[in-house]
C-alpha cells in the first residue's frame, strides 16, 4: 500500500537527482531532460516536468539537427538513471492512466531513443506528447490539446498523441 508507493516515490526522487547530476555535467542531453520530466510527472510535479521538457527541447536544438550519434552515446550516468527510473515505475503502485506522464509512460523512453535514431522530428514530438500530458494533469486542457496537436503534426503516426486527443475530445464533448 502506502509504504510501497512511498518507496517508489523515493526511487523517482533518486532518479530525478541522478538526471540533474547528468545535466550539470552536460546541459545538451535531451534524453536526460526528458527522463527528468518523466520522473517529475511520476511524482505529480507537473510544472517541473513541463520546465524539464522545455529545457530538453532547447538541448535538442542545441545539439543540431538531431544528430543520431548524440543519442547513441548518452552518458552512463544517464543510462543508470533511466534504469532506476524504469525500475521505480515498475515498483510504484501509483501508476497513472494513459493520459499521464507517470510510471506507465516511462516505457516511452525506449521508444524515444529508437525514434531519435530514426527520425529527429519524432523526438521533438515525444517531448510535446509528454508536455501535453503534464498540462492535462494540471487541468490546462487547451495547452494539452495544443501540445498533442503539435506532436501529431511532427509525427502523424504517433498513436498515443492521437489517443490522448480523442480521449480529451470525448471528455470535453
Amino acid at each position: 500500500g502506502a509504504q510501497r508507493r512511498e518507496a517508489g516515490g523515493a526511487s523517482f526522487d533518486q532518479a530525478a537527482a541522478a538526471f540533474l547530476r547528468a545535466i550539470r555535467h552536460d546541459k545538451n542531453q535531451p534524453l536526460a531532460y526528458y527522463a527528468l520530466g518523466q520522473a517529475y510527472a511520476a511524482r505529480e510535479r507537473y510544472e517541473d516536468a513541463i520546465h524539464a521538457y522545455a529545457a530538453g527541447i532547447e538541448a535538442l536544438r542545441a545539439v543540431g539537427r538531431y544528430a543520431p550519434e548524440q543519442f547513441g552515446s548518452v552518458d552512463n550516468r544517464t543510462d543508470v538513471a533511466f534504469r532506476e527510473s524504469r525500475a521505480a515505475g515498475n515498483r510504484s503502485a501509483n501508476a497513472s492512466s494513459n493520459m499521464g506522464g507517470g510510471a506507465s509512460s516511462l516505457s516511452v523512453t525506449d521508444r524515444l531513443r529508437n525514434t531519435a535514431r530514426q527520425e529527429g522530428r519524432s523526438f521533438e514530438a515525444e517531448f510535446s506528447l509528454a508536455t501535453g500530458s503534464a498540462f492535462f494533469h494540471l487541468g490546462k486542457l487547451s495547452e494539452a490539446e495544443n501540445e498533442w496537436r503539435y506532436a501529431v503534426s511532427l509525427h502523424p503516426e504517433l498513436g498515443e498523441a492521437w489517443n490522448n486527443l480523442a480521449a480529451l475530445y470525448a471528455q470535453t464533448g
